[in-house]
Protein backbone atom coordinates (compact mmCIF):
# COMPACT_ATOMS: atom_id res chain seq x y z
CA UNK A 1 0.00 0.00 0.00
CA UNK A 2 2.91 2.22 -0.24
CA UNK A 3 1.43 4.73 -2.78
CA UNK A 4 1.61 8.13 -3.90
CA UNK A 5 -1.82 9.52 -5.31
CA UNK A 6 -2.29 12.84 -6.50
CA UNK A 7 -6.06 14.24 -7.08
CA UNK A 8 -7.96 17.35 -7.91
CA UNK A 9 -8.12 19.58 -4.65
CA UNK A 10 -11.53 20.89 -5.99
CA UNK A 11 -12.56 17.13 -5.30
CA UNK A 12 -11.19 17.52 -1.84
CA UNK A 13 -11.93 13.85 -0.43
CA UNK A 14 -9.96 11.76 1.99
CA UNK A 15 -11.50 8.75 1.55
CA UNK A 16 -14.31 6.46 0.26
CA UNK A 17 -14.42 5.89 3.96
CA UNK A 18 -13.21 6.93 7.16
CA UNK A 19 -10.33 4.65 7.70
CA UNK A 20 -9.47 6.09 10.98
CA UNK A 21 -12.85 4.96 12.44
CA UNK A 22 -13.62 2.05 10.30
CA UNK A 23 -14.60 -0.97 12.56
CA UNK A 24 -13.52 -4.81 12.40
CA UNK A 25 -16.21 -7.11 12.87
CA UNK A 26 -16.01 -10.28 13.63
CA UNK A 27 -17.71 -12.92 11.10
CA UNK A 28 -18.38 -17.07 11.19
CA UNK A 29 -18.11 -18.56 7.79
CA UNK A 30 -17.96 -22.46 8.13
CA UNK A 31 -16.73 -23.48 11.57
CA UNK A 32 -14.16 -20.55 11.58
CA UNK A 33 -14.42 -16.98 13.29
CA UNK A 34 -12.69 -14.46 11.49
CA UNK A 35 -12.27 -10.81 12.32
CA UNK A 36 -12.82 -8.47 9.59
CA UNK A 37 -11.77 -4.82 8.20
CA UNK A 38 -14.98 -3.44 7.31
CA UNK A 39 -15.34 -2.55 4.70
CA UNK A 40 -12.77 -5.32 3.68
CA UNK A 41 -11.60 -5.27 -0.47
CA UNK A 42 -12.71 -8.26 -2.38
CA UNK A 43 -10.58 -8.68 -5.56
CA UNK A 44 -12.49 -10.45 -8.21
CA UNK A 45 -9.79 -11.94 -11.01
CA UNK A 46 -12.43 -11.63 -14.02
CA UNK A 47 -9.98 -14.16 -16.15
CA UNK A 48 -6.18 -14.84 -15.75
CA UNK A 49 -5.67 -13.68 -19.40
CA UNK A 50 -3.96 -10.21 -20.53
CA UNK A 51 -2.18 -9.14 -23.62
CA UNK A 52 0.74 -8.34 -21.29
CA UNK A 53 3.65 -10.27 -19.82
CA UNK A 54 4.84 -7.76 -16.89
CA UNK A 55 7.23 -8.92 -15.40
CA UNK A 56 5.65 -7.53 -11.84
CA UNK A 57 2.77 -8.58 -12.33
CA UNK A 58 0.72 -10.25 -8.75
CA UNK A 59 -0.70 -12.63 -10.91
CA UNK A 60 1.86 -14.53 -12.74
CA UNK A 61 2.03 -17.85 -12.37
CA UNK A 62 -1.75 -17.93 -11.44
CA UNK A 63 -3.06 -18.89 -14.80
CA UNK A 64 -5.42 -21.45 -14.04
CA UNK A 65 -8.57 -21.37 -16.65
CA UNK A 66 -11.79 -21.42 -16.15
CA UNK A 67 -15.14 -21.45 -17.40
CA UNK A 68 -17.72 -19.07 -17.77
CA UNK A 69 -19.98 -21.13 -15.88
CA UNK A 70 -17.66 -22.11 -13.20
CA UNK A 71 -16.87 -18.28 -12.62
CA UNK A 72 -20.19 -16.88 -12.92
CA UNK A 73 -21.67 -20.23 -9.86
CA UNK A 74 -18.20 -19.67 -8.39
CA UNK A 75 -18.82 -16.36 -7.63
CA UNK A 76 -21.94 -16.50 -6.24
CA UNK A 77 -21.37 -19.00 -3.82
CA UNK A 78 -18.18 -16.43 -2.58
CA UNK A 79 -20.96 -13.89 -2.26
CA UNK A 80 -23.32 -16.17 -0.30
CA UNK A 81 -20.07 -17.21 2.15
CA UNK A 82 -19.64 -13.32 2.52
CA UNK A 83 -23.33 -12.24 2.92
CA UNK A 84 -22.08 -10.80 6.48
CA UNK A 85 -18.88 -9.59 5.87
CA UNK A 86 -18.91 -5.83 4.40
CA UNK A 87 -17.66 -5.47 1.44
CA UNK A 88 -15.78 -3.75 -1.42
CA UNK A 89 -15.02 -5.18 -4.60
CA UNK A 90 -11.82 -4.16 -6.85
CA UNK A 91 -12.25 -6.09 -10.53
CA UNK A 92 -8.69 -7.03 -11.77
CA UNK A 93 -7.28 -9.67 -13.70
CA UNK A 94 -4.31 -10.59 -15.48
CA UNK A 95 -6.73 -7.67 -17.40
CA UNK A 96 -10.37 -8.07 -17.00
CA UNK A 97 -11.68 -5.98 -19.89
CA UNK A 98 -10.41 -8.78 -22.48
CA UNK A 99 -13.98 -10.65 -22.69
CA UNK A 100 -16.72 -8.06 -22.67
CA UNK A 101 -19.25 -10.21 -21.69
CA UNK A 102 -17.74 -11.78 -18.57
CA UNK A 103 -16.50 -8.55 -17.27
CA UNK A 104 -20.28 -6.75 -17.75
CA UNK A 105 -21.48 -10.18 -16.02
CA UNK A 106 -19.77 -10.09 -13.19
CA UNK A 107 -20.64 -6.36 -12.47
CA UNK A 108 -24.51 -7.78 -13.09
CA UNK A 109 -23.38 -10.62 -10.34
CA UNK A 110 -21.50 -8.15 -7.57
CA UNK A 111 -24.35 -5.52 -8.10
CA UNK A 112 -26.94 -8.51 -7.51
CA UNK A 113 -25.43 -8.74 -4.47
CA UNK A 114 -24.85 -5.49 -3.29
CA UNK A 115 -21.30 -5.06 -3.14
CA UNK A 116 -20.07 -1.84 -3.36
CA UNK A 117 -17.24 -0.89 -6.41
CA UNK A 118 -14.13 0.23 -5.23
CA UNK A 119 -11.50 -0.07 -8.35
CA UNK A 120 -12.01 -1.34 -12.04
CA UNK A 121 -7.86 -2.23 -12.47
CA UNK A 122 -7.13 -2.41 -15.75
CA UNK A 123 -4.92 -1.40 -18.53
CA UNK A 124 -8.18 0.39 -20.15
CA UNK A 125 -7.81 -2.17 -23.32
CA UNK A 126 -11.53 -3.28 -23.64
CA UNK A 127 -13.50 -0.77 -22.27
CA UNK A 128 -14.07 0.51 -25.69
CA UNK A 129 -15.27 -2.48 -26.94
CA UNK A 130 -18.86 -3.02 -28.12
CA UNK A 131 -21.10 -5.45 -26.18
CA UNK A 132 -25.12 -6.22 -27.07
CA UNK A 133 -24.77 -2.46 -28.91
CA UNK A 134 -22.72 -0.07 -26.85
CA UNK A 135 -18.96 0.43 -25.43
CA UNK A 136 -18.44 -1.98 -22.24
CA UNK A 137 -17.90 1.87 -20.49
CA UNK A 138 -21.25 2.72 -21.19
CA UNK A 139 -22.97 -0.67 -19.76
CA UNK A 140 -20.57 0.78 -16.51
CA UNK A 141 -22.13 3.82 -16.68
CA UNK A 142 -26.04 2.21 -16.85
CA UNK A 143 -25.33 0.30 -13.99
CA UNK A 144 -24.88 3.45 -11.58
CA UNK A 145 -22.15 1.54 -9.05
CA UNK A 146 -18.89 2.99 -10.31
CA UNK A 147 -16.58 4.91 -7.99
CA UNK A 148 -13.17 5.03 -10.30
CA UNK A 149 -11.72 2.91 -12.81
CA UNK A 150 -7.57 2.28 -12.37
CA UNK A 151 -5.09 2.53 -15.47
CA UNK A 152 -2.44 0.58 -15.57
CA UNK A 153 0.44 2.55 -17.09
CA UNK A 154 4.02 2.57 -16.89
CA UNK A 155 5.02 5.21 -19.33
CA UNK A 156 3.40 8.61 -21.30
CA UNK A 157 5.81 7.51 -24.29
CA UNK A 158 3.87 4.54 -25.70
CA UNK A 159 6.45 2.57 -27.09
CA UNK A 160 8.26 2.26 -23.79
CA UNK A 161 4.93 1.67 -22.01
CA UNK A 162 4.52 -1.25 -24.20
CA UNK A 163 7.96 -2.58 -23.65
CA UNK A 164 7.46 -2.42 -19.88
CA UNK A 165 4.27 -4.30 -20.14
CA UNK A 166 5.78 -6.71 -22.88
CA UNK A 167 2.44 -5.87 -24.94
CA UNK A 168 0.17 -3.64 -26.83
CA UNK A 169 -1.89 -1.32 -25.26
CA UNK A 170 -4.15 1.45 -25.79
CA UNK A 171 -2.83 4.78 -27.03
CA UNK A 172 -2.47 8.54 -25.01
CA UNK A 173 -5.48 9.32 -27.37
CA UNK A 174 -7.78 6.70 -26.46
CA UNK A 175 -6.72 7.42 -22.45
CA UNK A 176 -7.84 10.71 -23.30
CA UNK A 177 -11.08 9.59 -24.88
CA UNK A 178 -11.62 7.60 -21.48
CA UNK A 179 -10.79 10.44 -19.52
CA UNK A 180 -13.68 12.68 -21.01
CA UNK A 181 -16.05 9.86 -20.93
CA UNK A 182 -15.84 9.33 -17.49
CA UNK A 183 -15.45 12.95 -16.65
CA UNK A 184 -18.86 13.49 -18.94
CA UNK A 185 -20.26 10.68 -16.43
CA UNK A 186 -19.60 11.39 -12.92
CA UNK A 187 -16.83 8.34 -12.93
CA UNK A 188 -13.37 8.83 -11.17
CA UNK A 189 -10.50 7.74 -13.87
CA UNK A 190 -7.10 7.51 -12.77
CA UNK A 191 -3.72 6.68 -13.78
CA UNK A 192 -1.82 4.06 -11.56
CA UNK A 193 2.10 3.61 -12.02
CA UNK A 194 4.54 1.94 -10.64
CA UNK A 195 7.97 3.33 -9.70
CA UNK A 196 10.57 1.59 -12.42
CA UNK A 197 14.28 2.62 -12.96
CA UNK A 198 13.14 2.63 -16.80
CA UNK A 199 10.74 5.12 -16.50
CA UNK A 200 9.31 6.99 -13.35
CA UNK A 201 11.89 6.34 -10.93
CA UNK A 202 12.59 9.53 -8.79
CA UNK A 203 10.79 13.00 -7.56
CA UNK A 204 11.24 14.86 -10.68
CA UNK A 205 10.26 11.69 -13.13
CA UNK A 206 7.08 11.36 -10.77
CA UNK A 207 6.10 15.34 -11.24
CA UNK A 208 6.56 15.31 -15.09
CA UNK A 209 5.12 12.01 -15.09
CA UNK A 210 1.64 14.07 -13.20
CA UNK A 211 2.03 16.97 -15.74
CA UNK A 212 2.44 14.67 -18.71
CA UNK A 213 -1.25 12.56 -17.95
CA UNK A 214 -2.34 16.70 -17.19
CA UNK A 215 -1.82 17.35 -20.34
CA UNK A 216 -4.33 14.70 -21.91
CA UNK A 217 -6.94 15.53 -19.57
CA UNK A 218 -6.16 12.96 -16.72
CA UNK A 219 -5.91 14.38 -12.64
CA UNK A 220 -5.51 11.48 -10.72
CA UNK A 221 -2.42 9.73 -10.86
CA UNK A 222 -1.45 7.13 -8.07
CA UNK A 223 2.53 6.29 -8.12
CA UNK A 224 3.42 2.55 -6.24
CA UNK A 225 6.42 0.93 -4.73
CA UNK A 226 6.52 -2.53 -6.67
CA UNK A 227 6.25 -5.78 -3.75
CA UNK A 228 8.29 -8.58 -3.38
CA UNK A 229 10.61 -7.30 -6.46
CA UNK A 230 14.39 -7.32 -5.85
CA UNK A 231 15.96 -3.53 -6.08
CA UNK A 232 12.61 -2.06 -6.33
CA UNK A 233 13.35 1.62 -5.87
CA UNK A 234 11.68 2.71 -2.54
CA UNK A 235 9.08 5.45 -2.13
CA UNK A 236 9.70 6.58 1.71
CA UNK A 237 12.85 8.63 0.37
CA UNK A 238 10.52 10.50 -2.56
CA UNK A 239 7.38 10.82 0.12
CA UNK A 240 10.01 12.25 2.55
CA UNK A 241 11.05 14.42 -0.20
CA UNK A 242 7.34 15.87 -0.70
CA UNK A 243 7.38 16.72 3.48
CA UNK A 244 10.35 18.31 2.77
CA UNK A 245 9.57 20.04 -0.22
CA UNK A 246 8.32 23.76 -0.21
CA UNK A 247 6.40 22.91 -3.17
CA UNK A 248 3.47 21.59 -0.41
CA UNK A 249 1.83 22.60 2.03
CA UNK A 250 0.99 19.85 5.00
CA UNK A 251 -2.34 19.43 5.80
CA UNK A 252 -3.46 16.29 8.17
CA UNK A 253 -1.99 12.73 9.15
CA UNK A 254 -4.91 10.12 9.11
CA UNK A 255 -4.28 6.78 10.61
CA UNK A 256 -6.04 3.66 9.99
CA UNK A 257 -5.44 -0.33 10.63
CA UNK A 258 -3.07 -1.45 8.06
CA UNK A 259 -1.94 2.39 6.73
CA UNK A 260 -1.36 5.43 7.67
CA UNK A 261 -1.81 8.73 5.57
CA UNK A 262 -0.23 11.88 5.52
CA UNK A 263 -1.75 14.64 3.74
CA UNK A 264 -0.34 17.73 1.37
CA UNK A 265 -1.95 20.13 -0.68
CA UNK A 266 0.28 21.13 -4.06
CA UNK A 267 1.33 23.64 -5.04
CA UNK A 268 1.28 25.27 -1.86
CA UNK A 269 0.35 28.23 -2.48
CA UNK A 270 -2.59 27.81 -5.34
CA UNK A 271 -3.09 24.31 -4.79
CA UNK A 272 -4.70 21.96 -7.71
CA UNK A 273 -3.74 19.37 -5.81
CA UNK A 274 -4.55 17.01 -3.02
CA UNK A 275 -1.70 14.64 -2.19
CA UNK A 276 -1.76 11.30 -0.43
CA UNK A 277 0.99 9.29 1.26
CA UNK A 278 0.45 5.85 2.12
CA UNK A 279 2.34 4.03 4.69
CA UNK A 280 1.92 0.52 5.22
CA UNK A 281 2.36 -0.63 8.64
CA UNK A 282 1.03 -4.50 10.34
CA UNK A 283 -1.65 -4.20 12.64
CA UNK A 284 -1.82 -5.19 15.79
CA UNK A 285 -4.06 -8.22 15.50
CA UNK A 286 -4.85 -10.43 13.38
CA UNK A 287 -7.70 -8.91 10.52
CA UNK A 288 -8.36 -9.87 7.42
CA UNK A 289 -8.27 -6.82 5.31
CA UNK A 290 -8.52 -7.96 1.88
CA UNK A 291 -10.35 -11.24 0.28
CA UNK A 292 -9.37 -12.45 -3.59
CA UNK A 293 -11.79 -14.68 -5.99
CA UNK A 294 -10.08 -16.32 -8.65
CA UNK A 295 -11.01 -19.23 -10.86
CA UNK A 296 -13.95 -20.57 -8.67
CA UNK A 297 -11.77 -20.17 -5.61
CA UNK A 298 -11.94 -17.29 -1.86
CA UNK A 299 -8.97 -17.33 -0.69
CA UNK A 300 -7.44 -14.43 2.02
CA UNK A 301 -5.48 -11.95 0.70
CA UNK A 302 -4.34 -13.17 -3.02
CA UNK A 303 -2.72 -16.36 -2.04
CA UNK A 304 -4.24 -17.55 1.56
CA UNK A 305 -6.48 -19.74 3.08
CA UNK A 306 -9.44 -20.65 0.61
CA UNK A 307 -12.46 -19.77 2.47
Amino acid sequence: MNTIKFAPYNEFITEQHNLEVAPVKEVTIGDKTYKFYSPCNLNVFVSNVCQNNCDFCINKGHKELCSDEKHYSGLERALSKLSNVECEFTLTGDEPTLNSERFVKTCEILKKFGIKERTISTTGIGLLNMYNGKPVLAHLREMDFIHNISISRMAFDEELNDRLLKGKNIKNKDLEKLAFFSKMNGIEMRVSTNFLKESVHDYNSMIKFLNDMKSIGINTVLFRELVGVPDSIKIKPIQDKIGNSDDFKFDKTLTGLFYDVDIYLYPKNKPEYIVKCYRDKKPTEKVVGSLSYNAGTLRIGFNGEIL
